[in-house]
């Protein structure tokens, strides 16, 4: 019965998916024969982003791609539209220096990244050419990375890149809201780079997706547990979570994957707890939590990096998880913000 009323939905909410995607294509058609302006950066551009709602791993791959800059003795500057954040117009999130708006202000990933880039200004804005005038005239910057970018055709990128969670399920998904698609798999074919994050892709997987791409380059990011943190600052080994039992709440896009993780580390998930992505967390939702995991004898609260940047509380831990992208691909992308400055 409940297939059936999913499947009946869907039916329904077709004809919105026919329109949706018309519109769609008629915006990147604009884009394509110029009816639609792009404006460009005096310095490069990589955009990280995707083709689907939910999360893909972008936060994590611009903040890899932010330090790699660093190392590589540049000045990046991450542009993000800081998603939820309520403070309004063009901001400093950071200023590379310090943290200069909390997470309800700038928004839960636009914050973490503030937290976790020393060096990095991160600025917030909708229009992220309007951001990155403002970031050209207040920072030292020769590099801007766009989070959550390949929609924002506005503003010209050297580097587009496209990160795919679940190449299987992509390759079978449609267009909102029958789907999580943004835009037609034809659009991959605007990428330079597609990255497959946090699972290996099979065969069948990646010659469909190289036809979708018309040749693009295909790479994977690695996406693993590096630590464990609590709202207090403590930081403990990996280690420390096996045959521990926990209750276990998140509010991301992919709560299953998390949970999967954990119990790959050797968590005795006792309780799992899946809120709405960006989830708002109250005194009374921490309360409860902490009481169920009393009640159930849970040695540990686990949640992610993501939901504990609006928790202060020390007896709630996060996993802190690292991404990194092939040397080679690193290479690439470089060389291509290279010639963008020549």
């Amino acid at each position: 019965m409940q297939t059936s009323s999913a499947d009946t939905l869907r039916t329904l909410l077709t004809p919105l998916s026919w329109v949706y995607g018309l519109g769609v294509r008629a915006r990147n058609l604009g884009f394509r024969r110029g009816m639609l302006a792009i404006r460009k950066l005096s310095k490069p551009v990589i955009s990280v982003g995707n083709l689907t709602l939910g999360g893909s791993g972008k936060t994590p791959c611009a903040m890899h791609l932010a330090r790699t800059g660093l190392k590589r003795g540049m000045w990046p500057v991450i542009l993000t539209r800081g998603y939820r954040g309520t403070a309004p117009g063009t901001c400093a999130v950071s200023d590379g220096k310090q943290i200069l708006l909390g997470p309800r202000e700038a928004g839960d990933e636009a914050f973490l990244m503030a937290r976790h880039l020393p060096g990095v200004p991160v600025i917030k804005c909708p229009d992220r050419y309007a951001g990155g005038l403002y970031a050209g005239e207040r920072f030292r910057s020769d590099l801007f990375i766009l989070d959550d970018g390949f929609q924002h055709q506005r503003l010209h990128r050297e580097v587009n890149l496209v990160l795919i969670d679940d190449p299987a399920r992509l390759i079978q998904d449609r267009l909102v809201p029958t789907g999580r698609l943004r835009e037609p798999l034809s659009e991959l074919r605007r990428a330079d780079e597609i990255v497959i994050t946090g699972q290996d892709m099979a065969q069948e997987n990646s010659v469909r997706l190289a036809d979708l791409a018309g040749g693009v380059p295909l790479s994977t990011m690695t996406y693993a547990p590096d630590s464990v943190v609590n709202g207090g600052g403590e930081v403990l080994s990996v280690e420390t979570l096996r045959k521990k039992k926990a209750v276990v709440f998140c509010g991301i896009a992919s709560p299953e994957r998390f949970r999967n993780t954990l119990m790959g580390l050797g968590v005795d998930v006792i309780e799992f707890r899946a809120f709405r992505d960006h989830h708002e967390y109250s005194d009374q939702d921490l309360a409860r939590l902490q009481a169920r995991a009393r009640e159930m004898g849970a040695e540990m609260v686990i949640t992610t990096e993501k939901d504990l940047v609006k928790i202060s509380d020390p007896e709630v831990w996060a996993l802190r998880m690292t991404a990194a992208l092939s040397g080679e691909t690193l290479d690439r992308i470089f060389a291509a913000v290279q010639q963008g400055v020549s």
